[in-house]
C-alpha cells in the first residue's frame, strides 16, 4: 500500500517532492513482526528529524501493530511522534503540502481532519 500511495503522490505533486519528504515501508503479511519493527525502527530513527509524522493506512492490521511499536519507541527517545492512521491520498498530500505550523500536535490533526473533508456525498 505504502509504494502504491507514494506512486499516486508522485503522480500529483512530483517524483522530487515524494522522494525527498517520504519514507514508505510496505509490509508484507508473512513478515516478521519484531524484525520488521526493529528494522524500520533504525531506518526512521537515522534518517528522520525530532518530528516525525507516521501515517498508516489500516487501523489495527499488522502494519499498524508495527508503525505503533515504532512510534513508541521514537517517544521513548524523546522525539516527538505522532501516529496517525486511516491514510488516504487526499491525507498523504495534505501532509506533503502542509507547512507543521502551530506545532506538530496541530499539524496531524490538520492531516487527520482531511479525511473528513475528502469524503464527500453528492
Amino acid at each position: 500500500m505504502a509504494a502504491a500511495l507514494k506512486q499516486c503522490a508522485a503522480h500529483v505533486l512530483g517524483n522530487q517532492m515524494a522522494n525527498e519528504r517520504l519514507l514508505c515501508f510496505d509490509i508484507d503479511a508473512d513478515v516478521e513482526v519484531e524484525l520488521e519493527i526493529q528494522r524500520l525502527y533504525d531506518i526512521i530513527g537515522a534518517h528522520c528529524a525530532e518530528q516525525i509524522i507516521l501515517l498508516n493506512d489500516l487501523y489495527g492490521a499488522t502494519p499498524y501493530r508495527i508503525a505503533q511499536h515504532v512510534h513508541q519507541r521514537l517517544r521513548e527517545q524523546n522525539r516527538q511522534t505522532y501516529l496517525v492512521t486511516g491514510l488516504s491520498l487526499p491525507m498523504l498530500l495534505k501532509a506533503m503540502t502542509d507547512i507543521p505550523t502551530n506545532g506538530l500536535a496541530a499539524y496531524a490533526q490538520r492531516i487527520a481532519s482531511t479525511a473528513d473533508r475528502a469524503a464527500i456525498i453528492e
